[in-house]
């Protein structure tokens, strides 16, 4: 029980840097104008893939 409850405390907290990182440290990147509407996409990707990941994890390490 004790290892899911660290698993658990490693994902919450990486997560939290992850959300910090991207509030914090995304206006810091300078993306010039022409280049912020093909960037959509990918900036869209950027911020919901690590809860997409983070969930697959939860998954794979609940069904263990």
């Amino acid at each position: 029980m004790s290892n899911n409850i660290g698993f658990i405390t490693k994902i919450v907290g990486l997560s939290a840097f992850l959300s910090l990182a991207i509030k914090y440290g995304g206006p810091l990147l300078l993306i010039d104008e022409p280049f912020t509407e093909s960037l959509n996409g990918l900036v869209w990707a950027i911020v919901v893939l690590p809860s997409v990941v983070i969930g697959l994890g939860l998954l794979v390490a609940l069904k263990r």
